[in-house]
């Protein structure tokens, strides 16, 4: 069963604050619920329309539901299979859902892929597809592209029509199998890197489980030593004309801070800040500096140079398989590439290769740390075998990407343990100066 946050229309009809700034809280309950985890469904979006719903079965009862459909034309075809007459619907308004899993689209590639290559048509694996999955919401999406591949169009089209449950890889992915011919190749790929990413991300949740209660406990013990003992030690320090210590003034300043009602103040700042920074970072300069810094973080921008990498060999290597040419296959597979100044760069190398140069000369500069990559690179061009020597490469960044991402997995936890481990021994020594000090008065 699907956990559902309905928001009430009913504030909408009454007087006063709320009603003046609906607008307002219905952006700050969004942004809450999307850090959350949450997922919104919009009435006029991309995602599926969730519906409430009252018909009449044959032995003449009435029954009530609510189901995720593409349309009510969909929805009453639905419920006709199963021998309901629909009455009357509703569309929902602001409904938040739980995300679609990653198991589930790992399911729906895998299914997907064996039966393209067992030789089914599309549309047919598609609708085949949809009576095998066990999340409704997946299957009536799949039941949607099915309908739009029946129309005629592309299933990489048809799947940028769900942004938040298709990313942009998967659709590039997609598009990468239609240019060579092979999707069957291209979800089987696809299929194996998100169930990677999964991998890590339930590695992550399981190493991060320590510290997040660590540090909700640790979170109840500030407080508490903050309003509770701090401003005892304060009344007591200013009777005797003794200043606090400087780690316990900081606490006590952070207690008049909260308690004098700025905290509401502070809060509306962050959130006007981090408003403000989502705006900013959808803009192309913003995007392009935010990637150029993240490429010189330590760690952080080798891993995502790699991913880059693995991206763009993954699709070369679909690409070149199918027959198509170093250049044009180059141009569609660098579109998969997400940061801005490694996309650049690969832009540069197009035009050299264009231009006359080997692709191995033309990629030294943006492997210049991957000499083994440029090796393979200029072996398959003299042996007339680089669509194989493209493969290699691709798996040999998947092998890079994946251990990395184990080895930062395994730091996480006592990163996270040190960092609490210090903040606990700062507010030991915060709550226990003062009494050091009082010690010396007597």
């Amino acid at each position: 069963m699907y956990l559902l946050l309905i928001v009430s229309d009913s504030a909408n009809k009454s007087n006063g604050f709320f009603v003046k700034n609906a607008v307002f809280w219905e952006a700050v309950v969004s942004l809450m619920l999307s850090m959350l985890g949450f997922d919104q469904i919009p009435k006029k979006g991309k995602n599926m329309p969730y519906y409430s719903w009252s018909g009449i079965t044959l032995q003449g009862s009435m029954i009530r539901g609510s189901a995720f459909a593409v349309s009510q034309e969909a929805l009453q075809e639905r419920l006709f299979t199963r021998n309901i007459a629909l009455i009357r619907c509703k569309q929902q308004r602001n409904i938040y859902v739980l995300p679609i899993s990653d198991e589930q689209k790992v399911e729906l590639f895998e299914q997907l892929g064996l039966l393209l290559a067992a030789g089914i048509h599309l549309v047919q694996a598609l609708l085949l597809v949809c009576q095998q999955l066990s999340d409704v919401r997946m299957a009536t999406i799949v039941e949607h592209l099915a309908n739009l591949v029946r129309q005629g169009h592309q299933l990489h089209v048809a799947m940028a029509q769900y942004p938040r449950i298709f990313s942009d890889e998967m659709i590039h992915m997609m598009q990468v199998g239609a240019q060579a011919g092979n999707l069957p190749l291209a979800l089987a790929a696809l299929s194996e890197h998100v169930r990677a990413q999964q991998q890590f991300k339930k590695r992550l949740r399981t190493a991060l489980i320590v510290p997040a209660v660590t540090a909700l406990f640790f979170l109840i013990i500030f407080v508490v030593t903050l309003f509770a003992l701090v401003p005892r030690y304060a009344e007591l320090f200013t009777s005797m004309g003794k200043p606090l210590p400087w780690l316990t003034q900081i606490l006590f300043s952070t207690y008049q801070v909260l308690s004098g009602g700025y905290a509401v103040t502070l809060l509306s700042l962050a959130a006007l800040m981090l408003l403000g920074a989502m705006y900013a970072s959808r803009t192309p300069a913003t995007k392009r500096w935010f990637d150029g810094v993240i490429l010189r973080v330590p760690w952080i921008g080798p891993l995502v140079q790699d991913i880059a990498m693995l991206q763009l060999f993954r699709s070369l290597a679909l690409l070149q398989q199918g027959g198509m040419s170093v250049v044009p296959a180059m141009e569609i597979a660098v579109c998969a590439i997400d940061n801005t100044v490694l996309r650049a760069d690969l832009m540069q190398v197009i035009v050299e290769v264009r231009a006359g140069h080997p692709l191995s000369t033309a990629l030294q500069g943006v492997l210049s740390e991957r000499r083994e990559a440029i090796l393979l690179i200029t072996i398959g061009e003299e042996s007339g075998t680089l669509p194989l020597m493209v493969k290699k490469i691709a798996a040999l960044y998947d092998e890079r990407v994946l251990k990395k991402l184990r080895h930062y997995t395994l730091l996480v936890q006592p990163i996270c343990m040190i960092v609490l481990g210090v903040l606990v021994a700062l507010l030991i020594v915060a709550v226990y100066m003062p009494l050091f000090d009082l010690a010396d008065l007597v």
